[in-house]
């Protein structure tokens, strides 16, 4: 199978979420499904792909998500870095409707 076509699944353990516009906070776990989009085509030491998320929350939210993540991966080992934009839509506190999730993570020769 080519690496664009592998297909990531994940089961993460519980998560928190804290929207403090709404001054809420929300408990429960979510699995996902990375999906590769393709890469930037350059065989450079730092390599840019893009990856598909489709995510199922349970839990205080109770949803799915779709979104897009952009990713860099370093030639030192354990380096790289993304950044990550998903629409939620589901119920959350009783209320019904969809929000924009934005997530990031850095993570520099094994340390976040």
């Amino acid at each position: 199978m080519d690496a664009l076509e592998t297909v990531h699944y994940l089961s993460i353990p519980p998560i928190l979420i804290v929207m403090t516009e709404l001054a809420l906070q929300a408990r429960g776990t979510f699995e996902v499904v990375l999906t590769p989009q393709g890469t930037d085509g350059t065989p450079e030491e730092t390599a840019l792909g893009r990856l598909a998320i489709a995510k199922t929350f349970s839990g205080d939210i109770v949803g799915t998500s779709t979104g897009e993540m952009l990713s860099a991966i370093t030639s030192v080992k354990g380096s790289a870095a993304y950044v990550a934009i998903e629409r939620v839509r589901g119920s959350i506190g009783g209320r019904v409707g969809t929000f924009v999730l934005h997530h990031r993570g850095i993570m520099d020769r094994g340390a976040q």
